[in-house]
């Protein structure tokens, strides 16, 4: 019995701060995210009849109407999972204010950019998902850049 108490208490040191450990975790959790997102992705462009009948879409103009849509919004689904991700990344490196812009991009970015291209190119609007998401690309990048951050840990 002490000795499985003594090995709970090391449980939440073993680990801490393995840099490569933690990057080989990273690896493995975008590769998984890019295959089940690329997955689904397919299963929306190979069916979008089926999709729309999980919202409960059972009009055939209906339907028909959001083939393209829901297979435009599904080309979204990686992006925006990378993104997520990235932002529990700049968490757990102890970045916290950047991780905190990141969650905010993800929620407020979205309705601006979709009233814009409802105003000035209503054709696109669908697309208006992976232009956010480009959008916020660009200034986690910037953002990443001008405060030269670095993914490393602090202190053991």
């Amino acid at each position: 019995m002490k000795s499985l108490l003594a090995l709970l208490m090391l449980i939440p040191e073993v680990g801490r701060h393995d840099a490569e450990g933690f990057r080989l975790v990273l690896r493995k959790s975008f590769r998984f995210i890019t295959v089940a997102m690329a997955v689904t992705c397919l299963a929306v462009w190979i069916d979008p009849q089926a999709i729309a009948a999980l919202f409960g879409a059972d009009n055939p103009a209906y339907i028909a109407e959001t083939n393209s849509a829901l297979r435009i919004f599904a080309l979204s689904f990686i992006p925006f999972c990378y993104i997520y991700v990235l932002m529990i990344v700049y968490k757990l490196y102890g970045h916290h204010h950047m991780a905190l812009f990141v969650s905010f991009a993800l929620s407020l970015t979205v309705i601006p950019v979709m009233w814009i291209v409802s105003r000035t190119v209503p054709s696109l609007l669908w697309y208006s998902y992976l232009m956010v998401y480009l959008v916020e690309v660009v200034l986690i990048v910037v953002l990443h850049r001008l405060l030269a951050l670095r993914f490393t840990f602090s202190g053991k």
